[in-house]
C-alpha cells in the first residue's frame, strides 16, 4: 500500500506554512506597527473636540395670492403665497445677507464655522440655516445665527410691511366705493332711479310710459347690483388674505443637536485596530522581502567560485 506524500511546492512557490512562518519570525513588527497605528488613532478619537450641528428656521412671511381676475373665487389654502420665492430667498442669504453680517462682526467672530441656508418648505416660505461647530464655539455660532436671522427678518419685514399697507388702502377703498353705491342706488326706490336718470318731479312722470319707466329701472338695478357682486367678491378675497396674511418671523431659535456629529471614538477605536493589524502585517512582508534581497546580493556568485 503506498504512503500518501503531500506535494512539493515548486521553489517559486510559497506555502500557507512559509507564510505563517514568516509572520510568527516577524511579530515584533505587527505588534509595533499595530502599536504605533491604534495609538494614533486611538489618541486622535480620544483628543478630538466633539462637533454639533446648529438648526434654525425663518418664516419669510406671506401675502396675499389673488388671481388677476378680482371676481374669480379663490381656495382658502391658496390665499397667500411666500413673499418672495424659497429659492431667491436662499441665494439672497448666502449671497448677500450673511456674508454683510459676517463682515459687521468680523471683529468678535471671525473664524467662526460658515452658517448656509437651505429651503425648508417651498410652499410655506421656511428658510432653515445650519451650521456645524465645535463644542469651543457653540455659543458664539449661535449668537451668529441669531444675528443672521434678526437682519433677514428685520429685511424682508419692510417689504411685507409694504404689501400690507397696499392690502389695507385697497380694502378701504373698496368699501367706501361700496357703501356709496349702496347709498346712491337703493334697489326699488323709484326716487333714486328718477335722481340716476336726471329727472324730478313731473318730468319723470312725463318720460315715458310706465313700462318704459320699469325697463329703464330694472336696467340700472341690474347693472347695479351685478357691480355690487363684483366689489363684495373682491372684498371677501381682500379680507380672507388678510386674515392669512404673517409677517416675517424667526420660526425655531438655532438649537444645538443633542448628540455630535461625524465618526464616533468607538467607532474610530475599532478602524484604528484593523488598520493596525493591517498595516503590521504588511510591514512584516516588505521586512521579510528586504531580508531576503540583502541575503541574495551578498551570496557569492557561482561563477566565481
Amino acid at each position: 500500500m503506498n504512503d500518501y506524500r503531500a506535494p512539493v511546492p515548486a521553489d517559486d512557490e510559497i506555502s500557507l506554512f512559509e507564510l505563517w512562518d514568516v509572520l510568527v519570525r516577524r511579530r515584533r513588527t505587527i505588534i509595533v506597527v499595530f502599536i504605533l497605528a491604534f495609538g494614533i488613532t486611538a489618541g486622535y478619537g480620544l483628543l478630538k473636540e466633539p462637533v454639533h450641528r446648529l438648526t434654525a428656521v425663518m418664516d419669510v412671511g406671506r401675502i396675499p395670492n389673488l388671481p388677476d381676475n378680482p371676481t374669480t373665487s379663490i381656495d382658502p389654502s391658496d390665499a397667500v403665497a411666500p413673499l418672495e420665492a424659497a429659492g431667491s430667498v436662499v441665494t439672497r442669504l448666502n449671497e448677500v445677507l450673511i456674508p454683510r453680517v459676517r463682515e459687521e462682526n468680523s471683529a468678535t467672530m471671525a473664524g467662526l464655522p460658515a452658517v448656509n441656508a437651505g429651503v425648508a418648505d417651498s410652499r410655506a416660505g421656511l428658510i432653515r440655516l445650519t451650521a456645524e461647530a465645535p463644542d469651543s464655539v457653540t455659543e458664539d455660532t449661535q449668537t451668529l445665527m441669531t444675528r443672521i436671522l434678526d437682519v433677514s427678518v428685520s429685511d424682508y419685514r419692510s417689504q411685507w410691511q409694504a404689501q400690507s399697507r397696499w392690502l389695507e388702502d385697497r380694502i378701504d377703498s373698496l368699501e367706501r366705493r361700496e357703501a356709496a353705491i349702496n347709498s346712491r342706488m337703493p334697489a326699488g326706490n323709484r326716487g333714486a332711479m328718477d335722481e340716476a336718470l336726471g329727472l324730478t318731479g313731473e318730468e319723470g312722470e312725463a318720460a315715458g310710459t310706465q313700462v318704459m319707466h320699469d325697463l329703464i329701472t330694472t336696467a340700472i338695478n341690474y347693472r347695479s347690483e351685478a357691480y355690487r357682486w363684483d366689489l363684495d367678491d373682491e372684498l371677501s378675497a381682500l379680507r380672507m388674505a388678510s386674515s392669512q396674511m404673517a409677517g416675517p418671523r424667526i420660526e425655531r431659535e438655532p438649537a444645538v443637536s443633542e448628540s455630535g456629529i461625524g465618526a464616533s471614538t468607538s467607532l474610530l477605536l475599532a478602524l484604528g485596530a484593523v488598520l493596525g493589524l493591517m498595516l503590521g502585517v504588511f510591514a512584516a512582508f516588505i521586512r521579510e522581502f528586504l531580508f531576503n534581497a540583502r541575503q541574495y546580493r551578498e551570496q557569492p556568485d557561482a561563477d566565481q567560485t
